[in-house]
Parts: C-alpha cells; sequence; structure tokens
C-alpha cells in the first residue's frame, strides 16, 4: 500500500473503484461529527513515526536559511546578514549608556525617486476641496486592511484633514503619484511629525 493508501486508510478514506474514494461514515461517538477537513496536525500524529520524521524532514528542507542558534554563545558565533549591516547592538557589546547609535540625521534624498514613463509625483494640497475629494475616491474606492480584500475604510475629507494635517505637519509629506496624460491620482504617501522621548531623551 502506497503511503498517501496508509493515509487515506487513517482517515478513513475508502477506494472506491475506478480511481474514485468515498468516505466511509463514522461509527460510535465520531458518528456525529461531519466529514471534510481535517486539523492537519491531528492528521500529522495520525501517521507512522517513521513518516512523520520524513515530513519533518522536507519541511526543514524548506526553512529560510540554516537553524537558529541554541544557546548565547552560539548566537554571538553566528553571521547575521541583515542585522550585521545595520545601527544596532551587537550581542557582545556591553551597554553602559542610551542615545543615538548613530549621531548624524538620517538622510533625506534632494531628488525624488524617478517613476515609470507616464507617471509624475505631485505635492497634494489638502486645503483643496476638490484635491481631497479626489484623495477620498482614490482611498475609498482601492485601499483596503485585510487580506481578503473585504474590509475597507470610508475616509470623509474633514478625517483626511485631521489625520494628515496634525501640527507641524508640512506640505511636502503629502506625495501623490499622477498619470500624466489625464493627470488622474493613482498613488499616494504621507507622512506624519512624531516626537519621541527615550528616558530623559
Amino acid at each position: 500500500m502506497t503511503d498517501s493508501g496508509l493515509l487515506d486508510k487513517k482517515l478513513g478514506v475508502e477506494d472506491g473503484g475506478a480511481g474514485r474514494k468515498s468516505k466511509k461514515k463514522p461509527k460510535g461517538e465520531d458518528a456525529w461529527r461531519p466529514l471534510g477537513p481535517r486539523d492537519p496536525f491531528a492528521m500529522l500524529d495520525a501517521l507512522p513515526e517513521k513518516k512523520q520524521q520524513e515530513i519533518q524532514k522536507a519541511l526543514h528542507l524548506f526553512a529560510l536559511g540554516p537553524s537558529p542558534p541554541r544557546s548565547l554563545q552560539e548566537a554571538e558565533r553566528h553571521t547575521y546578514r541583515f542585522w550585521d549591516t545595520q545601527p544596532v547592538r551587537r550581542l557582545k557589546d556591553n551597554a553602559t549608556s542610551h542615545g543615538p547609535i548613530v549621531e548624524s540625521e538620517a538622510g533625506v534624498r534632494k531628488d525624488p525617486y524617478s517613476l515609470p514613463q507616464g507617471f509624475f509625483w505631485d505635492t497634494l494640497d489638502l486645503n483643496s476641496s476638490s484635491v481631497l475629494r479626489e484623495l477620498c475616491a482614490l482611498l475609498n474606492d482601492n485601499y483596503t486592511e485585510d487580506d481578503d480584500n473585504t474590509f475597507r475604510h470610508d475616509f470623509s475629507p474633514e478625517y483626511l484633514q485631521w489625520t494628515l494635517q496634525p501640527p507641524n505637519w508640512l506640505t511636502q509629506w503629502h506625495c501623490g503619484v499622477r498619470v500624466s496624460a489625464n493627470k488622474k491620482l493613482v498613488g499616494f504617501i504621507a507622512a506624519a511629525p512624531a516626537h519621541l522621548r527615550v528616558y530623559e531623551t
């Protein structure tokens, strides 16, 4: 019997002939339970130990990168391809103070990133009622909050002004992308000022 046949037998699925499978009706305590999707962990537990090990070995091959360090000493010797390029503390560092890791201010490009042909950047004037209506339409028609594409916000012009124009806001932080041919607004990103306090800093 094949491995899939063992799993079918364990899950109560029988060969109905001609390559079709029919579900065996459960008996006893399980008779009331509907047939359908099963708990994958229960299905895995139902397999023989050898088969479980084969599946775990196969899953390990798809894991991202090497296995994680198991001790602090192993972690200190480990090479972190991403974090070693970032301005963060290293595990061996002995922190005696707090403050900025890099004293200089973050660099901001003077020239905007280039856009594909047929599009251009536009700084949006949120004090204009027509621009606000255009932005509401863009967000309400295209912005969703979940992966299922079912939950949408209903932004109002008043809400957008309130959230995008807090104290100390700057016009250049309201960046739109428009189509060159008809000036239609097709993209938007914004920023808002924030003041953070870490201990006494």
